[in-house]
């Protein structure tokens, strides 16, 4: 027989019992109370409902009934039988209403003892505790948790205020004891505080946060102070790590609000200002911002505040001498699981040297620009001269010396040598131009076909002239794209005349193409030249970088002129190569009906 089974059997005994000693009392007392018969059982049988359930009350109004009907009545009018059965039915219903009103209680008493298991552990995990205090009595009434997190037990505890405030910090005793007897005073219907408690037994201090509600009566009078205690130990050593680390960070750190109010600056904030934290919580930053940037600063990210978008901006800070430091500053929301911004964390970078250094640079590419503009104008002109007195001296030797074959090779030198320095200096200054920003295109809509066979046509006849074949692949020949004709020309001639330099004579092989796709025309230059080195990758598209062969040394210029004349088109460029195996430059363009091609169009409209 299982537990549950004995139980029953059980509750059927105690029925029999019950309802057997009832009849024994019933049949001593039968003399004195002939006539009422039934005064014993009925409290019998609703006793044995209300121990032993419904069921075993019926047994035992059944045992009752039977009893009766044998031993007192031996019904022989209807009268008699009417008797027993309003004794049965009237012990049936109250049987039944006596069981189900002990199920209720069993229930009601076990869902209490569950809540209140449940809370317990609840305010365990959350290491939350619950308290009262009645004014009257000074009696103190702490949960379980409470008690755990003070350390103490019940009976160490002497359950008054006093008490309590014994187990307070002794730094923190006086604050405490004010702000509650504060709030009874000034008629506060509540308050919070942030304190540490010191643990009797360990001596361990722990920090908590009280939170306290005072309880009124019908007069208005606070006459009980119901609270709660959280465990907050955790978190505040959570934040002294953070705190110490962001106080050691070379920026400027804050912390603010969801509303954008600021609680915490770091050590280096009041460092760099020389403020208190009284003077800048809230908003008073705007007091060591510049006053030609604060109203801007303000718009800006009292919008982030609101939307909870990410902030960042640079703006002048004052430093504690009166002098003013640029900061690059951002801000990010700190959410919690369900989205909600809970506050922000912001930083403030000085980049102070970082503009001095962008200042400097900028005025030292005005200089360099300026110079190389002074250049090419004055070195034009003489080398323009040096040419044509080159050609002007060799028409007026005599014609014995004109065929001579040093002479000729003399003047070739110089006219090839000012030749290559106007180049040099055109490339000087559409580098220039490229890194400024200042590279004037004159776009259009042309076709594919056209742009290449333009580009290809001086090409053609160097690259023969040294037995390199120079092939052709359109696979889009008639697609229009948007560019600037002569400047997609140059950037043919860069990439071309580069692989000419690295293929094998006699034998060298240079292929170019075009293929389209969605609203691009990709162009390529392929060679099979040595190719390049993996390592140089990364920096083929560099000015002044050059592979290091010296008989084939230039100025490292044509393939960084080339990269930006492209990005000014909105392309982008590339290459892909394995060693020995030649190398495949390729650029892309906008088509005509893309949406970069009508930004070209437009911006050269501006610019005109």
């Amino acid at each position: 027989m299982n537990e549950v089974d004995r139980k029953s059997l059980n509750r059927y005994l105690v029925a029999v019992a019950l309802i057997g000693v009832a009849i024994i009392a019933q049949l001593f007392t039968r003399i004195f109370i002939e006539h009422a018969i039934f005064v014993l059982l009925y409290p019998a049988v609703f006793l044995v409902a209300w121990l032993a359930g419904f069921g075993p009350a019926l047994l035992a109004i059944s045992i009752a009934a039977t009893f009766v009907g044998f031993e007192f009545l031996k019904p022989t009018a209807i009268s008699d039988f009417v008797r027993i059965l309003i004794f049965i039915g009237a012990s049936v219903f109250v049987s039944w209403v006596v069981a189900r009103g002990k199920r209720v209680e069993i229930a009601t008493r076990s869902a209490i003892r569950e809540g209140e298991e449940r809370l317990k552990r609840a305010q365990e995990i959350a290491h939350l505790g619950s308290w009262e205090l009645d004014l009257k009595t000074n009696h103190l009434t702490w949960s379980d948790e409470v008690y755990r997190i003070f350390g103490l037990k019940p009976q160490e505890f002497a359950a008054t205020y006093e008490a309590f405030l014994e187990a307070v910090h002794p730094e923190d005793r006086a604050s405490v004891d004010g702000v509650y007897s504060g709030s009874l005073r000034e008629g506060r219907d509540s308050y919070e505080i942030e304190h540490r408690v010191v643990r009797k037994s360990t001596g361990e201090v722990r920090f908590v946060h009280e939170k306290c509600y005072h309880i009124r009566d019908a007069a208005g009078r606070v006459g009980r102070s119901q609270g709660m205690v959280h465990d907050i130990t955790e978190r505040k050593q959570a934040e002294e790590r953070f705190h110490t680390l962001a106080d050691n960070i070379s920026q400027l750190a804050w912390m603010a609000r969801p509303d954008g109010w600021i609680f915490w600056y770091n050590k280096r904030w009041f460092e760099y200002t020389g403020t208190t934290l009284e003077e800048m919580q809230g908003w008073g930053w705007q007091k060591v911002h510049h006053p030609q940037h604060v109203k801007r600063v303000v718009e800006k990210i009292s919008h982030s505040f609101k939307t909870g978008e990410p902030w960042e901006d640079t703006f002048p800070i004052r430093r504690r001498d009166g002098t003013y430091s640029w900061f690059l500053s951002s801000a990010i929301p700190i959410r919690d699981d369900a989205g909600n911004v809970t506050r922000w964390f912001g930083t403030n970078t000085d980049i102070e040297k970082q503009k001095e250094a962008e200042e400097n640079l900028a005025k030292a590419i005005q200089a360099r620009d300026e110079m190389i503009s002074v250049l090419s104008h004055d070195l034009k002109t003489p080398l323009a001269a040096i040419d044509l007195n080159a050609d002007l001296l060799l028409r007026k030797l005599p014609s014995s010396v004109q065929n001579d074959s040093v002479v000729k090779k003399t003047v070739a030198a110089i006219k090839q040598s000012t030749h290559r320095t106007r180049a040099l200096i055109s490339d000087l200054l559409d580098i220039s131009r490229i890194e400024s920003g200042r590279l004037a295109l004159q776009p259009r809509e042309c076709d594919v076909k056209s742009v290449v066979r333009e580009a290809l046509g001086d090409l053609r006849l160097i690259s023969e002239a040294r037995g390199i074949r120079l092939h052709e692949r359109l696979s889009c020949p008639n697609e229009s794209i948007v560019c600037d004709i002569n400047r997609i020309s140059q950037v043919f001639s860069n990439l071309v005349g580069n692989a000419i330099k690295f293929v094998p004579e006699k034998n060298g092989v240079i292929e170019v193409g075009c293929s389209s796709l969605g609203d691009e025309v990709t162009f390529y230059v392929k060679d099979n030249g040595p190719g390049v080195d993996q390592n140089a990758l990364p920096h083929i598209f560099d000015r002044f970088w050059q592979a290091r062969q010296a008989h084939r040394a230039g100025a490292g210029l044509g393939l960084a002129i080339a990269h930006g004349i492209v990005s000014a088109h909105y392309g982008r460029t590339w290459v892909e190569s394995n060693p020995g195996k030649g190398a495949t430059f390729y650029f892309v363009l906008p088509t005509a009906s893309s949406a970069a091609a009508r930004r070209l169009l437009e911006s050269a409209k501006i610019v005109a």
